[in-house]
């Protein structure tokens, strides 16, 4: 299984924002990630969204992540 894994993470996975919000998708791309499953990737633009989203949602004036 050892070597399954070492060549899997050698795969990266870009997520936006969209999955960074829900708290199902974020948790088990992130968990995944931890178990060197793949390697999460995500642009500053995709964070800015996310505080923006989030801002609004939770009537905030900044979300710092």
């Amino acid at each position: 299984m050892d070597s399954i894994n070492n060549h899997i993470a050698k795969f990266s996975v870009f997520v936006d924002s969209n999955v960074l919000h829900q708290e199902f998708l974020r948790d088990l791309i992130l968990r995944l990630s931890t178990k060197n499953t793949f390697i999460v990737r995500w642009s500053d633009d995709v964070l800015h969204e996310l505080r923006v989203s989030l801002s609004k949602k939770y009537h905030l004036l900044t979300i710092k992540l």
